[in-house]
């Protein structure tokens, strides 16, 4: 059964539906054997066009004004860890360490969406003021984009049969 959110903050569950979509293909991608670099190039657009992007949102509109929650505390060190991860990636030359950052990354990425999506929100949702969140909600309807999404040019992901 999907999760009510709060209207305000749908586009930023739209986002995690995304995220989870990525560390899927990165899975498949392991599992077909595809080169590193194909998926490298991947995570490289990805954390250009939704994963830092989506931090920003949510760290300055939903975690900064509370960030003395514990629960908070928590998805700003996920962030830390997933942007750590790939800059880790980025750095690695040992393939099989980085096949080994690469599924690191993509389970860290699906626990942190389910994480948020489970207990950070309906925390927030609870915890911040409705006019507030109608702010968040004004915020993110000016900066996200309208139809948002994952328009990768190689489908890695896809086997062929």
């Amino acid at each position: 059964m999907p999760i009510k959110r709060n209207e305000n903050i749908v586009p930023l569950s739209q986002d995690h539906h995304l995220s989870l979509l990525f560390g899927w293909k990165i899975k498949q991608g392991l599992k077909a054997s595809v080169s590193v670099s194909r998926m490298l190039a991947y995570v490289h657009y990805f954390e250009d066009v939704h994963l830092l992007p989506h931090f920003k949102e949510e760290e300055e509109l939903l975690f900064v004004p509370n960030k003395e929650n514990e629960l908070v505390q928590k998805g700003l060190q996920d962030h830390a860890v997933i942007k750590n991860i790939i800059a880790r990636l980025y750095e690695e030359h040992n393939e099989q360490e980085q096949i080994a950052q690469l599924t690191l990354l993509a389970d860290s990425v699906e626990t942190h969406v389910r994480f948020e999506e489970r207990e950070l929100f309906p925390a927030l949702e609870k915890m911040v003021q409705p006019q507030e969140l109608n702010v968040v909600g004004e915020a993110l309807a000016a900066s996200h984009p309208v139809k948002n999404v994952d328009d990768f040019a190689d489908e890695f992901w896809v086997t062929k049969k």
